[in-house]
C-alpha cells in the first residue's frame, strides 16, 4: 500500500470504521474460557468504497449486512433504505493493516495501538489458555479500554 492510501484508508476508519476488541466467556469441553475477538470493520452503503478497500489492502471480505436481523431496522420502510455492506479483517489482517494506517490516524489512534497491543499480548490464538494470569488480566484492561473509546452518547 502506497503512503497517500494508507492515509487514505485511515481516514476512512477514523470516519467510518470501527477497531473493536470483545472478550466473550464461551463453554467449552474444558470448561469456561474467555474467546477474544480482535475486528476491524467498516460499514457503509457504497459498496465500491469496500471493495476498494479490498484492492489496495488485498485484504478481508465485503459482504450485504442483513438488516433483518436488527429489530432497529424493523420501524423503517426497507424499500427506502440503501442496502449496507461491510469490510472486516480480523487476527493477522489487522497486523498488517494497522501498523500501515497507525501515523495517519486522527480519532482511532489510540484504538489501533491497543488493538496492537492486544495481539502482541494475545498472539491472536484463540482462547488464550497459554497466556500468563498477568497477560490475562492486561488483555481486560485493553478490552475495558477499548469498550470505554467505543461507547456511544455521553
Amino acid at each position: 500500500m502506497k503512503k497517500i492510501e494508507g492515509a487514505y484508508c485511515a481516514g476512512i476508519i477514523d470516519g467510518e470504521g470501527c477497531i473493536s476488541l470483545t472478550i466473550h466467556r464461551q463453554l467449552t469441553k474444558y470448561g469456561w474460557k474467555d474467546q477474544v475477538c480482535h475486528k476491524v470493520y467498516v460499514a457503509n452503503t457504497n459498496k465500491r468504497l469496500l471493495e476498494w478497500l479490498v484492492e489496495i489492502t488485498g485484504l478481508g471480505k465485503v459482504k450485504k449486512y442483513s438488516q433483518s436481523k436488527s429489530t432497529k431496522w424493523e420501524r423503517f420502510d426497507s424499500a427506502k433504505i440503501k442496502p449496507l455492506f461491510v469490510w472486516a479483517i480480523w487476527g493477522n489482517g489487522i497486523r498488517q493493516f494497522l501498523p500501515q494506517i497507525l501515523p495517519y490516524l486522527v480519532i482511532k489512534q489510540e484504538h489501533a495501538e491497543l488493538m496492537l497491543e492486544s495481539l502482541k499480548v494475545t498472539g491472536g490464538q484463540g482462547y488464550g489458555s497459554h497466556l500468563t494470569e498477568e497477560q490475562k488480566q492486561r488483555r481486560r484492561e485493553i478490552a475495558d479500554r477499548m469498550k470505554e473509546l467505543n461507547k456511544r452518547g455521553l
